[in-house]
């Protein structure tokens, strides 16, 4: 997410451009007992980097049910699917921070 700098903080100018990344949104380990383990049934995954107050994204209880409906019925269908064996994908990307892609295979 960029932001400009309103002031100069430490070695950053004013005005300029810092890039905030959200790749470490629900990985509080004060507040999530395993944070690095993806959950998407997680019992308080809370906001998922989708923002609150008046920047909460309008969208977002509809992409969280669109999420879940579709893993629950990939679930139902696939019960065993797992994350294929082999190096752990590398996240990619300025703002998600997610692999581009995830090989998983039926157990």
């Amino acid at each position: 997410m960029p932001r400009r700098a309103l002031e100069p903080i430490g070695p950053i100018p004013e005005g300029a451009t810092v890039a905030c990344l959200l790749g470490a949104a629900g990985r509080d380990p004060a507040r999530f007992a395993d944070p690095d383990r993806y959950d998407v049934f997680r019992a308080d995954p809370g906001d998922l980097a989708y923002g609150a107050g008046p920047h909460h994204c309008l969208g977002a209880p509809l992409a969280r049910l669109t999420a879940e409906a579709g893993l629950r019925a990939l679930l139902a269908v696939l019960p065993g699917l797992r994350r294929a064996a082999g190096p752990r994908p590398r996240a990619e990307g300025l703002v998600s921070r997610s692999p581009r892609t995830l090989p998983v295979c039926p157990r």
